[in-house]
């Protein structure tokens, strides 16, 4: 039997209108005795919070994206073997995909200093909550998040004027 998560069971209409839980119809109940639906807590990133409460425009969210590309056509770790997919020549591969997302990231880490890129890299790639990552230049929650906002914020802009988004 699957468990709830911790809040999931105060499912109010005013937290499902949010988009803090989603009901799920289980189509698998026909037993009119039970419960047709279930609910289940609803988890998002950081970014997509702040965009569904319109803290960062789409401008911002071109820029992000086009990031998040880059880093996903960078790859995660380094594996001990080739991934055939991503050697430059071969059919079907990626070419020099990899190698131009490295190339590109490097320029923009060499263009934003060293603290503001590491926030924004954290809270869009690694979803680092803003508290957290803001927490370098604020001693509480509300304005370390706040001030991870200002610098997300800050960085999408640089990259959309740079880029002509």
């Amino acid at each position: 039997m699957a468990r709830l998560q911790p809040g999931a069971k105060d499912a109010t209409p005013e937290r499902l209108a949010k988009g803090d839980v989603i009901m799920v119809a289980n189509p698998a109940i026909l037993d009119s005795n039970q419960r047709p639906g279930s609910v289940r807590r609803v988890t998002t990133t950081t970014v997509e919070r702040w965009k569904r409460t319109a803290l960062l425009d789409e401008r911002q969210m071109v820029a992000i994206n086009h990031c998040q590309t880059l880093w996903s056509r960078m790859g995660g770790g380094h594996g001990l073997t080739a991934d055939l997919d991503r050697v430059a020549g071969l059919p079907g591969g990626q070419g020099y995909a990899q190698q131009e997302a490295y190339a590109i990231i490097a320029d923009y880490e060499k263009r934003i200093p060293r603290d503001y890129w590491n926030c924004f890299e954290n809270v869009c790639r690694w979803d680092e909550p803003g508290g957290v990552a803001g927490s370098r230049w604020a001693n509480d929650t509300g304005r370390a998040s706040q001030s991870a906002l200002v610098c997300v914020r800050f960085i999408a802009d640089l990259i959309c004027s740079w880029n002509g988004y």
